[in-house]
């Protein structure tokens, strides 16, 4: 029988007991992958107090034991629990965004002021723009939605997308090409 690749880790064995249900198997990876999950999470994201690195932790966790019965063991414990992690310290990044009053996402058109969405032009390149980043790669998009953290530097933006910065950097040109491509016809037809 052919075993899964990242199937011969310690971690990845404790995984795969868990998920068959034996807690105490969860217990020892919480036990041995907590701190490097800490680690990792505050690679990421600098500005995480050490309050919220323990808050992400936690979560991702959780979200491992939630979603045992998706891992396939086609890679190692490690890279599914750091997976979730990233995605924890995106949710915490939009969480904080949208606390001071700003989109989620860029894919979400700001909120303009009553008064200001008497100009119809500006509702409306507000919908373009949001069609358009919703038309975009699900790589760019994330690009573009990472680019917009202002606390966030192009190396924690590439760790969180997975990539490295140079591969980040592609994917951002790559998606403002698309973007300027995309809303061209648009802003012909609207400027004089």
């Amino acid at each position: 029988m052919h075993s899964p690749r990242g199937s011969n880790d310690e971690y990845t064995q404790l995984l795969l007991r868990a998920q068959r249900g034996d807690s105490q198997s969860f217990a020892a990876l919480y036990t041995a992958l907590r701190p490097i999950v800490r680690d990792f999470a505050a690679s990421l994201d600098g500005q995480l107090s050490a309050y919220d690195l323990e808050d992400v932790v936690q979560e991702a966790f959780l979200r491992t034991w939630r979603g045992l019965a998706d891992f396939r063991g086609d890679a190692s414990a490690k890279t599914f629990i750091f997976a979730i992690a990233r995605h924890v310290v995106l949710d915490e990044l939009r969480r904080r965004r949208t606390a001071r009053g700003m989109p989620a996402s860029r894919t979400e058109p700001a909120a303009i002021p009553p008064d200001d969405l008497a100009d119809s032009s500006v509702k409306e390149l507000t919908e373009r723009v949001a069609q358009a980043i919703a038309g975009l790669t699900d790589t760019q998009r994330q690009a573009v939605e990472l680019d917009q953290f202002p606390d966030l530097s192009r190396r924690q933006a590439a760790r969180l997308a997975g990539c490295s910065p140079a591969q980040f950097a592609g994917r951002l040109h790559r998606a403002r090409k698309r973007l300027r491509q995309m809303l061209k016809k648009w802003f012909h037809s609207v400027l004089p």
